[in-house]
């Protein structure tokens, strides 16, 4: 059973720093969906109870700048066990990024719950009545279905601009949706925000390599010319234990990015503090309190997005 909630690490990780910042203030994430039948497991006899500790801050550079939060994420929790997460980036070039990041989470979301539904047999269901057989990886083509919700969110962006009569790189924004399942775990990206997930066997696997250009600080976004066949989709087969998805502000903290390897000592204790979060409202707030801290502004001066899943304890 969980306990009292474990402190958050002071230190996030013993890896490289970027170049020191000064503090800045927490900003309010640019979009949050939390689905009205985000999870109740225990109502259905569950001993796994899923649950999301989630945070955006503001940048310091960003702050200087007089610029927004450019950084959107959403999640839902299904009652089976099932979790759609989602984090965007709005390019810090873009007129309108903070729109654009929003616009696409929304469409992906939005996407990804509709093709979840559209599955024989889940038609006109809440996702608290669709269990786990009823979405069975046999009846998905997780590809193709990353491949619809990445095109849903391009298109929403597309209609956006031509709504506001702007040029459509104004809203260029990354995108990464993952979605996992008693089986399986789907990811889709485009540019260089991360998904990490740990098996039950506690593997720490990153999902899709964040991608980067050609030059520093360069990446991809879905309002490109052909940003479609440059999104990556990679589908990993077990139970996940526990899940983070990040925006690029947090990428070089996190991951190994030249081998696309998560660093333990940074997901370990984040894992274990989501894991005994008993008010993810306070948990969220004390993660945001932690993004923003002087230890983890020394060493990035992005916006910054973080994602815990963890699905509970089996017992």
């Amino acid at each position: 059973m969980n306990t009292e909630a474990q402190p958050l690490p002071t230190d996030p990780s013993s890896t490289q720093t970027n170049e020191s910042t000064a503090s800045a203030p927490v900003s309010e994430h640019a979009a949050q969906a939390n689905a009205p039948e985000a999870v109740q497991a225990e109502a259905l006899g569950s001993a796994s109870v899923p649950r999301c500790v989630a945070a955006s801050v503001l940048g310091v550079s960003h702050q200087r700048a007089g610029q927004p939060l450019q950084d959107a994420y959403a999640y839902e929790l299904w009652a089976d066990g099932t979790a759609i997460l989602a984090v965007a980036d709005g390019a810090g070039s873009a007129a309108k990024a903070e729109q654009g990041s929003t616009v696409a989470v929304q469409a992906a979301m939005a996407a990804m719950r509709d093709r979840l539904w559209s599955i024989p047999g889940n038609v006109q269901k809440t996702p608290a009545e669709i269990s786990s057989a009823e979405i069975a990886p046999a009846e998905i083509d997780w590809r193709d279905s990353m491949h619809h919700v990445f095109g849903q969110a391009r298109a929403a962006l597309v209609a956006t601009a031509a709504q506001a009569e702007a040029p459509l790189r104004d809203y260029a924004t990354t995108l990464l949706v993952l979605t996992i399942t008693e089986t399986h775990a789907a990811c889709g990206l485009i540019g260089d925000c991360a998904a990490v997930i740990q098996s039950v066997d506690e593997e720490l696997v990153s999902l899709c390599a964040p991608q980067k250009g050609e030059y520093a600080n360069m990446t991809n976004f879905l309002t490109q010319p052909h940003a479609l066949d440059m999104v990556a989709v990679q589908v990993w087969t077990g139970r996940v234990q526990n899940a983070a998805v990040l925006s690029d502000g947090l990428l070089e903290l996190a991951l190994n990015v030249a081998q696309n390897r998560p660093y333990a000592p940074f997901f370990a204790p984040l894992f274990a503090f989501a894991a005994s979060a008993q008010d993810t409202a306070q948990a969220s707030a004390a993660l945001a309190e932690f993004l923003n801290s002087d230890r983890i502004n020394r060493r990035t001066h992005d916006d910054k997005t973080l994602i815990l899943l963890s699905r509970g304890v089996e017992e």
